[in-house]
């Protein structure tokens, strides 16, 4: 029992990565992908805010605003990538209030375009024609 208490003893309880596996790579604590998941909550949750927000600027509709603006973020549409820009174009709504609305929101959003970081081209959205 003493020998295997003492070879026991000169086995270290954890073992860093290299040394059991020469090749491997730092891995990163799964608090900060925790963290990162947040961030990127949170930012989804304000765009849709100022989106739902704008978007009720032409809807008025104070009690449904938001429900509706989740419904149209399912929108089917098609994204073109040009060399000068890249054009997205959205289905139209079911509705006439609701094609209104997102026309006018379009509008508004293309009268300063968004860019994507590090590209250069403007984003247009439009909406289909039929």
């Amino acid at each position: 029992m003493a020998a295997a208490k003492t070879q026991h003893d000169t086995h270290p309880a954890k073992l860093p990565a290299n040394t059991i596996d020469p090749d491997a790579t730092r891995a990163r604590l799964r608090t900060h992908h925790r963290a990162l998941q947040m961030v990127l909550r949170l930012l989804a949750y304000n765009a849709e805010l100022w989106l739902a927000t704008q978007l009720n600027t032409y809807l008025q509709d104070p009690d449904e605003y938001r429900a509706i603006t989740r419904n149209l973020l399912h929108l089917a549409g098609i994204i073109t990538y040009t060399p000068p820009t890249i054009t997205v174009v959205l289905d139209r709504p079911a509705t006439p209030r609701l094609t209104r609305a997102v026309r006018l929101l379009l509008e508004e959003i293309n009268t300063s375009p968004p860019r994507l970081p590090g590209d250069p081209r403007p984003i247009t959205y439009r909406l289909t024609t039929t």
